[in-house]
C-alpha cells in the first residue's frame, strides 16, 4: 500500500436515501489511516458504504 498523503480527508457513509453524510474529518493522514478509519466506520454503521474524499477538491480517494 502506497504511503499518499491526503491533506484534508473526510469520511463518509451513504444513507438509506442515497445522500452522502461526513462522520469523520481526519485532517492530514495517509492512505493505510484512511483505510483503517473508513472500514471502522462501516463496521459501526452495519456495512453501509463508505468513502473517502478530499475536502479541498472533492475529489473521491476511495470507497468501500
Amino acid at each position: 500500500m502506497s504511503d499518499d498523503i491526503i491533506e484534508n480527508a473526510v469520511i463518509q457513509y451513504q444513507d438509506y436515501s442515497g445522500n452522502w453524510e461526513s462522520v469523520e474529518h481526519l485532517g492530514r493522514s495517509t492512505s493505510g489511516e484512511v483505510t483503517r478509519s473508513m472500514q471502522s466506520v462501516q463496521n459501526r454503521l452495519n456495512r453501509k458504504r463508505v468513502r473517502c474524499i478530499d475536502k479541498d477538491s472533492g475529489r473521491i480517494v476511495d470507497i468501500i
